[in-house]
């Protein structure tokens, strides 16, 4: 087995009835399981391994290749860890109010790591990066948000592994909603074999993200403040809000109950799912992600 071979096949889970306080039946994806600890670790080996196949990565010289990419820390881990892995550069564009165990982190892989000013809106990684691309023509921009590959990674992947793992007895798929490849892939995947399923998006409240509207919020990598070019609104049923008070409240319940230490999006997908069977979904089969741990945001690190 090869490293990136690490990449895929998490478990589903179904959260205890005692839990949930439901008569349905949740199921959640622990993508903390993968080489880098999250649902993105899919896509930056998804987004490297098609540039690398097209001849937008020239593998016989590593050494001149530098990646660049705008990231709140989990896509940013998955590329640096393939870029290591592959000789290459890793240059990434992440908010200051985002993890700072993340950026220590980022370093030790051996990437370069540019703070953009979070004060000046939810997207400013993503122009920041493109600031630089600007400056520096002759770096490769994964660009996440607009890069099909996100989209296939989860659509190939993820959504081939739920369909698989719940034997297709799916009616509702449930994912907050950050640069839009995780819902959008999965959905699309689940939709084709199960058309019935509802696909279900999670955003903070106060945000619209389906009008690309965001507030200023505490969770990171959800509701950007723009559409993703990849994020296919037409394929998602409604949208559940959710407080980060509500989350950081449940995260401690699931921590205690169930001994799962979640990252906050993973939470919030959870409290989207349980919200949803307590309503529409009373006796129904619900699915959801849960895309990484939460030590890689509250460790500190010296």
């Amino acid at each position: 087995m090869e490293l990136l071979d690490c990449i895929g096949n998490s478990p589903l889970v179904r959260l205890p009835d005692d839990f949930t306080k439901t008569d349905a039946t949740i199921l959640v994806k622990l993508e903390e399981f993968n080489l880098g600890g999250s649902i993105k670790s899919r896509v930056a080996k998804q987004m490297i391994i098609d540039a690398e196949e097209d001849g937008r990565i020239n593998v016989k010289q590593p050494q001149s290749v530098t990646i660049l990419e705008a990231s709140g820390g989990n896509t940013g881990i998955g590329l640096a860890q393939i870029c290591a892995m592959r000789g290459y550069k890793c240059i990434l564009t992440i908010p200051t109010n985002y993890s700072e165990v993340r950026v220590k982190i980022l370093q030790s892989m051996g990437a370069e790591v540019v703070r953009s000013d979070a004060s000046t809106g939810n997207d400013s990684h993503f122009r920041k990066a493109e600031e630089l691309l600007g400056q520096n023509p002759h770096y490769l921009y994964m660009d996440q948000i607009n890069n099909p590959s996100n989209v296939k990674a989860h659509y190939l992947g993820t959504g081939q592994e739920i369909l698989l793992q719940s034997k297709s007895q799916i009616d509702y798929f449930v994912a907050g909603i950050g640069s839009g490849g995780t819902i959008t892939g999965i959905g699309k995947a689940i939709k084709e074999k199960v058309p019935s399923c509802k696909i279900i998006g999670v955003q903070p409240t106060g945000c619209d993200v389906l009008n690309g509207k965001s507030i200023p919020h505490k969770f990171q990598g959800f509701a950007i403040g723009k559409i993703p070019k990849i994020l296919d609104v037409a394929l998602i049923d409604e949208m559940i809000d959710v407080t980060y008070e509500e989350v950081a409240e449940m995260k401690n319940h699931v921590s205690s109950k169930l001994g799962l230490y979640l990252g906050d999006s993973s939470i919030a997908n959870m409290l989207g799912a349980i919200y949803l069977s307590k309503d529409t979904a009373k006796g129904k089969t619900i699915v959801t992600v849960a895309p990484d741990g939460g030590r890689n945001y509250d460790i500190k690190i010296d």
